[in-house]
């Protein structure tokens, strides 16, 4: 796999939780989500995708159901990335939602987008979700959310925004060969 990393430019503030549904108190204190914004992008000009990482969003607070699983777990970090795709590629391929993974600094494996333990945050902020599987058709340009779980193990080692794209076989038999490029996107 071919890897292109990038630096980083970034700034950082603090977003307030929203509060619970309904009033009731959670029984623990979800600390603040921090938000830093981000100008990176990723071209991958083979394919005609042209990716904008804007910010990315720490400490975001996980499904009411999947609390006690991170917690039992050893503990987790939800993380959101904000991204602006255009797909402007002239063979008429999708931009896919698990092109894209989050990885720690030093770790071989990277975590997938995994926007099922996040809704109740993401529709509470009106903030659309890349879903699994998901797609951006050609032709189109979006703004849309990543989002991962960093354990805890994990927790304090810098982040990269890891984009890794299938080859892609032509119409007229030729093909273009699988790309991965790295950008980290959160120095810790």
């Amino acid at each position: 796999k071919k890897i292109e990393s990038s630096s980083t430019s970034t700034s950082t503030s603090t977003v307030e939780q929203p509060e619970k549904d309904g009033g009731v108190e959670n029984s623990t204190t979800l600390p603040d989500v921090i938000e830093t914004k981000l100008d990176e992008t990723i071209s991958d000009t083979d394919a005609g995708y042209t990716i904008k990482i804007n910010r990315i969003l720490k400490g975001v607070p996980f499904n009411s159901d999947q609390v006690e699983k991170m917690n039992n777990a050893g503990g987790a970090t939800g993380y959101f990335v904000e991204i602006s795709v255009d797909n402007s590629s002239p063979f008429n391929f999708d931009v896919i939602s698990n092109y894209f993974a989050l990885l720690p600094e030093g770790n071989e494996y990277d975590n997938d987008n995994n926007a099922d333990w996040f809704t109740e945050y993401a529709q509470k902020n009106n903030l659309d979700l890349f879903e699994y599987l998901d797609k951006i058709k050609t032709g189109t340009k979006q703004t849309i959310w990543l989002s991962f779980v960093v354990y805890s193990e994990d927790d304090g080692k810098d982040l990269s925004l890891v984009y890794t794209r299938n080859g892609i076989k032509k119409s007229d038999g030729s093909s273009i060969p699988e790309k991965t490029i790295k950008v980290k996107i959160l120095e810790n």
